[in-house]
């Protein structure tokens, strides 16, 4: 558990997750202005986990994870066509006042959650002996592939593991304990997704961004109708998670409140960056130029990559939805007198312009209602 002496290990943490995001803000930043905070804090974690799997991989310090980073953060200030006498890439660092809600948005998730997490350290019930000892069992031996903690001689190929990886190669990094590294496990995600979904909102709904944050942290229907039927508060959020016999219904807020550091809310990491990227693709693919498109598609395979080791089953649903994103993109990119591919181009751009129109009236019936003329979400 983190007590007020540890507090300086909890600002190690986040110097770490802001020098892996502002080392790749210039570059997405000029590629994608409009989300380049949201995407250079999941785009950085997931490259240092695939970066630090690979080092391990060769059997190389932890350590060396970091040097692409450091390389990326001086070539954006010694690389570029000069302005007077400074480097245009610097302008990624700078005005970020714009963006100042992803931040209070990230630190108010983060320390919200983290202080939750402190009054519930635990790692005494459901699956947090396993989930601390695949993290314990990294930080200790941090070979490819981990040690299994339970099993004398064996090793966690048969699970997938990469989220708890991603946390032990930063715990390795920073020197924080396992158990105090599992404390902030969950926080960080958190504020990850919350970001994630933020930009999603801005691209879709520019007044209402906070709409997909509120989803994210809502309890489900099943919650609501039992606290109406008088279930016991003891009981209340467990039940809420087991509406139908025989299946698990867990939900995001559930897992952050509950406290599993497992695999599938690991995975809402690089899910949500998914879903950023969709959304990117889907609204801006038409805008951006050919090398935007080329590195979009780079980082969509290093987000989708990362879903399997991450919680594999994930890729059920995420792998068809990249799929039917990339048909949809290939079809609306194709020229209009392109036989069959024009025409269907022609009777999809219906539909979706009319729900494009709904989205954006009914967003702008909400902000009637609810803010003043000129104020955003």
């Amino acid at each position: 558990m983190i007590t007020p002496g540890d507090i300086w290990i909890v600002f190690i943490w986040i110097f770490l997750i802001f020098f892996l995001h502002f080392s790749l803000l210039p570059l997405i930043r000029h590629f994608y202005p409009l989300i380049a905070v949201p995407l250079s804090f999941s785009i950085s974690i997931l490259l240092f986990t695939m970066i630090s799997y690979w080092v391990s991989l060769l059997h190389l310090p932890i350590q060396l994870s970091l040097l692409p980073f450091l390389g990326i953060a001086v070539a954006s200030l010694f690389i570029g066509s000069k302005q007077g006498n400074r480097i245009s890439l610097l302008r990624g660092y700078r005005d970020l006042s714009p963006e100042w809600r992803y931040y209070l948005l990230f630190a108010g998730v983060f320390f919200s959650m983290l202080l939750l997490r402190v009054y519930s350290p635990d790692i005494s019930a459901a699956e947090k002996f396993m989930d601390h000892g695949f993290i314990a069992s990294m930080m200790r031996s941090p070979g490819i592939p981990p040690l299994d903690p339970w099993f004398s001689g064996g090793d966690l190929s048969v699970y997938y593991y990469l989220g708890h990886w991603m946390l032990a190669a930063m715990g390795l990094i920073t020197g924080i304990p396992s158990n105090i590294l599992f404390t902030m496990a969950l926080p960080t995600i958190a504020a990850f997704s919350a970001v994630n979904v933020y930009g999603a909102g801005h691209l879709l709904l520019p007044r209402l961004r906070l709409l997909p944050v509120v989803f994210l942290f809502l309890m489900n229907p099943a919650f609501v109708y039992l606290a109406l039927s008088g279930t016991e508060w003891g009981k209340l959020l467990w039940d809420s998670t087991r509406v139908i016999d025989g299946t698990i219904n867990e939900y995001p807020l559930f897992s952050f409140i509950f406290g599993d550091v497992h695999a599938h809310v690991l995975g809402f990491l690089p899910q949500t960056t998914l879903i950023l990227l969709i959304t990117l693709a889907l609204t801006c693919w038409m805008k951006i130029s050919s090398s935007s498109r080329g590195l979009l598609i780079l980082f969509t395979g290093l987000a989708l990559g990362s879903v399997p080791p991450t919680n594999s089953w994930d890729i059920l649903i995420q792998a068809p939805l990249v799929i039917l994103t990339g048909i949809i993109l290939l079809l609306i990119s194709a020229p209009q007198s392109a036989g069959y591919t024009g025409k269907f181009r022609s009777a999809i751009s219906i539909p979706s312009n009319l729900i494009a129109s709904c989205i954006h009236q009914a967003e702008k019936e909400v902000c009637s209602v609810f803010f003043s003329p000129g104020r955003g979400a």
